[in-house]
C-alpha cells in the first residue's frame, strides 16, 4: 500500500513505471475528479488499461480512460492489478464510501498494489503549527476528515 501526497502527483509518471513493470496490468482509479484525471493521465504509458469511477457519463473517451459508475466498478475490480483512490474528501460525511472499502476489503486475498492520494485535512486543526506526516491526526470524530482517517486505516491494513 502507498499513500500519496498531492505533492506527488507530478511524479506520477514515474511512480507508476515502478509499480506496473509489465505493460498488460489493469489501473483502476477510485474518483477520476481533477487529481484522479491527472493520475490516469500520468498513468496510461504504464497500464494496458485504465479504468476511473465517475458520478455520470460513464464510458470511452478520446484519452482512452474507460469511465464508469461506482455501481459498475466492482467487475473492473475483479481483475485489477493495481488500485488507486483518489476520491476527494466529501463536503458532507459519506458513509456510503465505507461500502466501497468493503469491496476492497471483500478482495484482500488479490496480489495487487492498493494506493491512496489522502487530504491534509486528516491531521485537524494544529493551531499554525506546521504539519507533517508525522504529526498527529487532530480531526474530530464527527468530521469528514476523521471518515477519511478510518478509511486510510482500513486501506493500509490491505497492504
Amino acid at each position: 500500500l502507498v499513500v500519496l501526497t498531492f505533492l506527488l502527483v507530478a511524479n506520477l509518471p514515474a511512480s507508476f513505471a515502478l509499480v506496473a513493470p509489465e505493460l498488460n496490468q489493469k489501473l483502476v482509479i477510485l474518483g477520476l475528479g481533477r487529481v484522479g484525471n491527472e493520475c490516469a493521465k500520468a498513468a496510461s504509458d504504464s497500464f494496458e488499461q485504465v479504468v476511473g469511477t465517475v458520478r455520470s457519463s460513464s464510458g470511452q473517451k478520446d484519452d482512452g480512460i474507460l469511465r464508469v459508475s461506482l455501481d459498475e466498478v466492482e467487475e473492473h475490480l475483479n481483475d485489477a492489478s493495481h488500485v488507486l483512490w483518489t476520491i476527494p474528501l466529501p463536503k458532507e460525511r459519506d458513509e456510503s464510501l465505507k461500502g466501497l472499502i468493503e469491496k476492497l476489503e471483500s478482495q484482500q486475498d488479490k496480489s495487487r498494489w492498493t494506493g491512496m492520494i489522502s487530504t491534509t485535512g486528516v491531521y485537524g486543526n494544529h493551531d499554525g503549527a506546521w504539519v507533517s506526516e508525522e504529526s498527529p491526526l487532530l480531526c474530530t470524530p464527527e468530521s469528514n476528515a476523521h471518515l477519511y482517517v478510518e478509511l486510510e486505516q482500513r486501506i493500509m491494513k490491505m497492504g
